[in-house]
Order: structure tokens, then C-alpha cells, then sequence
């Protein structure tokens, strides 16, 4: 339980109190004062970096990049952008400042689901700060600061207890097992549960198909880590009883760094702990446009990235009717792994068709990679068990026809995009 002699340790040792009245104000303000606090909050983190992180210093000074010639944020495309394959060739000893103890190190690992796990550090002395952020977007929901949400996740941590957060592997969210995970978040009375759309849609079902199973204490509905289509929201609304958000967030930039406010329209990114950049063909993306994202993490100096590029693309948005300052991303965030367009024309989550694909073929195929060729015509890239002889080829094909208009297998590895990410789903 969170109470109020826990909230003053977890405040006595992280200061998130501080920070959390901070972003309350900051959320309000002026469009020159977010201006003005990121300009000074980029320079410190250029100056930082250049003198004290080995990769930048020898990046920079290859392309002429001088911290203390930087003036205006509109320069940064002076700066090198920064993908996944530069974090696994220099890590540790040349991405990591060299002036910052050990002790602030906190090793993460990603789940490698879009290809080789990434290593990296977060900074631990970034806590306060990151804290405040996900308890000013539960705010948003219309949660209090002691309200405990259900988070289903692949990985179980521990700290997330410190935040009232009660886990549930997503493993737990199966069809069988529905129902008790319903009973669960029903008995604990949460107001608010976070989890992938693929696990939400799981739970969605069950709870349609008996009264029975409504779960009258939820407030929020929050959306996290794939992509969200619009007749999900509809769905997932009506079977919950709740109104549905999207929240954004990257393991190597923690902070749950964008959501959506109570006008369920664009995602706010958050600009006291992101500089966030959508790049469209080499330039700024204007709004109604979509392009790359870039991450510049405003507070790490354990390991900083800069001009990240997490291999994400959205839409830029435009103001929000909630009266809040702060940039806008489109949903769904177009992360080009999450959806395929099946024969008939139809959207289709593309970890719907994985899950079925990984337990028709769990035996025969250990990794695969769709790569779209055409208007529903794909290849599919498949790593065989190194124990299977003969693999049927014409049944796969049988299997996937359903859904697409033409497949083609090809015993092949998976392709790389230049982030470094090897996704479920390419496009060429």
C-alpha cells in the first residue's frame, strides 16, 4: 500500500515532489519558456557530452559540431544523429561520461523483440524527475498520486512497487486465463490499468461476453507500447467502461515521456525531460506530417543520448483544447512493425497474427520477419529450429493465406533497418 510514511521516504530520497509541482506549472507555459529552458538544457548536455562522453567528442569534433557555437535549437541538425548500432559498437567505455560515478549506472536491457537485445545505462539520479512525469500523466487520467494502477508487462520489476504499481506478466493475458486476470484487477480495485493493445483486446473479449465481468472501479484505460487503432478504442471502451489514453515511452529515455490528455487527442511529449524532433526528408516536419522521431534525453549524464533515433515515426500535431503548451504527436505512433493491411483492405495488429503464427509453427520456426512488397503481398523471412529436417513450406503458406493476398517464404535472417532494429514487419 502507498502511504503517506512511504510517499515521504520515496520524496526524501528522489525529490519528485519538487519536480512533480514543477511540470504542473511548466505544462502552462509560455511557448518562449519552453524554448528557453530546452536551449539551456540542450548546452548543458552539449558541453557535458563533448567533454566527458568519448563517442560525441570524436563524433562532433569530426563534423565541426561545437557545443559553445551553439545558440538556437534551430542549429541542432548541426548535430549527428544517433542510432542503435553507435550505442552496441561504443558501449560501454566510450558512450558513458567518463565524470560520472558508477553508482548512478542502472544497467537495462531491451527485450530484443525487434532484433539484438540493446544494453545501456539509465542515470539514477534522473529518478525525481522521471517519477514526477508518470505521476503528472496518471493526473491527466484523473488518478490521484496514491492511486494503485495494474501494469501488464514482459518484464517484472521490482522499483515499479515503489510507484503503486501492482504487475501481471503479459504471459498471464491469454484467453484461458482472461477471466482470473479480470477477477484480479476486480478483487485489488485499481482505478486504472496499463498494457500493450494486443493484452487489452484479450481482456476486452472476456469482458464481453458476460456482464458479469465488469470492473466498475476503472477510471483509465492506458495504452502502451504498440500501436492503438482506431476501432480498438471504440472496443476497448465499451468493454471496459473507461475511457481509453495512449502513452508513450522508450526503455532507453524512461520517464513516459508523451500521453494524452482528457481530449483523447494528440500525445503530449513532455518538454522539460525530451527534446523531441520529427524529421520528414531531412527537415522539420510541419504539422499533419509524419516522420522519423529523434529523442535528446534533456537529463541523463550517465549515459546521454542525443538526437536518438528509436526507429519511430508519428504524425505532428497541432494545439490541444486542454489549454496545455506542449507539442503534439498523433496516434497511432506509426511504428511500422505494428500493423499489416490483410487481403480484404483491413488493418490487422501485426502481433495478433505473430501470436498465431509463433504457436502454429513454435516448433518449427524460432524467428520470422514479414517484408511487404506490395498491397498485401509480403515475403516472409523465416529461421528455422536448428532441429528441424524437413519443414512444409506449402503449410505456412495455407496458414498465412486467410489473411494475405500472396505470400512468399524464403529461409532467410531477418533484415536490419539502419536504427540497428530487425522489426516483425518491414516495408520496401
Amino acid at each position: 500500500m502507498f502511504s503517506k510514511a512511504w510517499y515521504r521516504v520515496l520524496n526524501a530520497g528522489t525529490q519528485f515532489e519538487k519536480q512533480l509541482r514543477w511540470l504542473r506549472s511548466f505544462q502552462y507555459s509560455s511557448p518562449q519558456e519552453i524554448y528557453e529552458f530546452q536551449l539551456v538544457a540542450l548546452r548543458s548536455l552539449f558541453h557535458h557530452c563533448h567533454s566527458n562522453v568519448p563517442f560525441y567528442r570524436k563524433s562532433w569534433n569530426a563534423c565541426g559540431f561545437r557545443p559553445n557555437g551553439f545558440r538556437e535549437i534551430e542549429t541542432l541538425d548541426d548535430v549527428p544523429v544517433t542510432t542503435r548500432a553507435d550505442l552496441r559498437a561504443n558501449f560501454p567505455e566510450r558512450i558513458c561520461a567518463h565524470n560520472v560515478t558508477v553508482l548512478r549506472r542502472i544497467l537495462k536491457v531491451t527485450s530484443g523483440s525487434t532484433g539484438e537485445p540493446l544494453k545501456f545505462f539509465n542515470d539514477r539520479g534522473t529518478l525525481g524527475v522521471r517519477l514526477a512525469s508518470r505521476f503528472l500523466h496518471n493526473e491527466w487520467l484523473g488518478l490521484r498520486l496514491t492511486d494503485r494502477m495494474v501494469r501488464m508487462t514482459h518484464h517484472q520489476a521490482p522499483h515499479r512497487s515503489m510507484v503503486n504499481e501492482l504487475q501481471i506478466s503479459t504471459l498471464a493475458a491469454t484467453r484461458s486465463m482472461a477471466s482470473r486476470v479480470i477477477r484480479y484487477i476486480k478483487r485489488t480495485r485499481v482505478p486504472g490499468i496499463v498494457a500493450f493493445p494486443s493484452v487489452l483486446r484479450i481482456l476486452g473479449e472476456c469482458l464481453l461476453s458476460s456482464p458479469r465481468n465488469s470492473v466498475p472501479s476503472l477510471k483509465a484505460i492506458v495504452s502502451a507500447g504498440e500501436t492503438l487503432l482506431p476501432s480498438d478504442r471504440r472496443r476497448l471502451s465499451n468493454a471496459f467502461g473507461a475511457k481509453v489514453y495512449e502513452r508513450y515511452s522508450a526503455q532507453e529515455v524512461p520517464g513516459e515521456f508523451g500521453q494524452q490528455c482528457q481530449t483523447n487527442a494528440g500525445m503530449h511529449w513532455n518538454p522539460g525531460i525530451v527534446f523531441l524532433e520529427v524529421r520528414r526528408n531531412g527537415r522539420a516536419a510541419r504539422i499533419g506530417e509524419t516522420g522519423r522521431i529523434l529523442l535528446t534525453d534533456l537529463w541523463n549524464r550517465v549515459m546521454p543520448l542525443v538526437r536518438y533515433d528509436i526507429g519511430d515515426e508519428v504524425e505532428v500535431g497541432g494545439g490541444c483544447k486542454c489549454g496545455r503548451t506542449w507539442g503534439t504527436i498523433i496516434g497511432p505512433i506509426g511504428r511500422l512493425q505494428d500493423r499489416l493491411t490483410t487481403k480484404n483492405g483491413e488493418l490487422m495488429a501485426l502481433t495478433d497474427l505473430a501470436t498465431e503464427i509463433a504457436e502454429r509453427f513454435e516448433q518449427e520456426i524460432s524467428r520470422f520477419q514479414l517484408v511487404e512488397t506490395g498491397k498485401s503481398t509480403y515475403k516472409i523471412r523465416v529461421v528455422l529450429d536448428p532441429r528441424v529436417n524437413n519443414f512444409d513450406v506449402l503449410e505456412l503458406r495455407d496458414f498465412l493465406h486467410p489473411y494475405l493476398r500472396d505470400v512468399v517464404v524464403e529461409a532467410r535472417d531477418p533484415m536490419r533497418l539502419p536504427s540497428g532494429k530487425s522489426p516483425l514487419l518491414v516495408r520496401i
